[in-house]
């Protein structure tokens, strides 16, 4: 990424590089008190979801989740229509952690993969594209919308990681599971928003607009700017993005995305070694020879 010399006399260069080198996440830990309701619509985004991939095989459990929204979040990251249509397809195979550590640094715990991604509105209806912007069909009819959200559909190696699957259950039994999206970006623009106003402007970065960079919150500004008078918030606009993980958060973290939420309905297909099917479906003939199951092996012995 091009480091401008604005950028440079403000000492933002060892910020900016770091940024890209490092996994992007759409979540600082926040205090459950800060934690906003999720909106009930985001049933209705699930509803049409397919719960049943060809993944679904023994020792795998299978969820949904709101990877990000076409907003702008807590932490002030600004994800237009364009950049995150484009990016869809990009979280398919890439890693599923807890609480963000999934890296070297963190302590890698990776629980899964992602195995496909797809935009949906509120409603839970797809979206496509055309030379008019972006659509989506009701009653067969194309509707015209302004916001949607990237959700995938996750594979937990529930075989591999069986406590922690336990746990995941639980929080989704309970609404009390929450995500948080982790990505790579190209490069990053800014997004302008007025104080009295909802609409967002996107300002690409440039050598004349670099001047911005230091009033982002990423590398330690305020977030706002004031120009001739009209106070505006700035965020960053992430362009080229690579969605590159997800974060599951327990209930004591939220996601800086309020709408990005885990579905409470999963499905699991758990793994029984076969020795233990066997004895399952043959116990009255085990009874009878007297048959033992060592529980700590997953063996079984006869009896002379």
């Amino acid at each position: 990424m091009k480091i401008y010399p604005s950028e440079i006399r403000d000492g933002l260069q060892t910020k900016i590089q770091a940024s890209v080198n490092d996994t992007i996440h759409a979540s600082v830990t926040y205090l459950e008190s800060d934690a906003q309701e999720v909106p009930a619509v985001m049933a209705d985004v699930f509803k049409n979801m397919n719960l049943e991939p060809n993944h679904l095989d023994k020792g795998n459990l299978i969820v949904n989740a709101l990877l990000c929204t076409t907003n702008m979040n807590k932490n002030d990251d600004y994800f237009s229509m364009e950049d995150t249509y484009a990016a869809q397809y990009t979280p398919v195979f890439k890693p599923v952690n807890m609480n963000h550590a999934g890296n070297e640094k963190m302590g890698n715990q990776i629980l899964g993969v992602m195995v496909n991604g797809r935009c949906l509105t509120d409603e839970g209806t797809s979206v496509h594209y055309n030379k008019d912007g972006y659509y989506t069909y009701i009653e067969d009819k194309p509707v015209s919308i302004n916001k949607f959200h990237l959700a995938v559909t996750a594979m937990i190696w529930s075989a591999y990681f069986p406590k922690q699957t336990a746990k995941l259950k639980e929080y989704m039994d309970n609404n009390q599971l929450n995500c948080s999206m982790e990505c790579l970006i190209d490069d990053f623009g800014y997004a302008l928003q007025r104080e009295d106003s909802d609409t967002v402007e996107l300002l690409p970065r440039t050598e004349l607009t670099a001047w911005l960079t230091k009033a982002l919150r990423k590398y330690g500004g305020s977030g706002k700017i004031e120009v001739n008078g009209i106070k505006y918030k700035v965020g960053r606009w992430l362009r080229g993005i690579t969605f590159s993980g997800l974060g599951l958060l327990d209930p004591t973290k939220t996601p800086g995305n309020p709408e990005s939420t885990v579905s409470p309905s999963y499905v699991e297909k758990p793994y029984i070694p076969p020795v233990l099917e066997m004895a399952v479906e043959n116990i009255s003939d085990f009874a009878e020879n007297r048959v033992l199951l060592n529980e700590g092996k997953n063996c079984l012995w006869l009896v002379n």
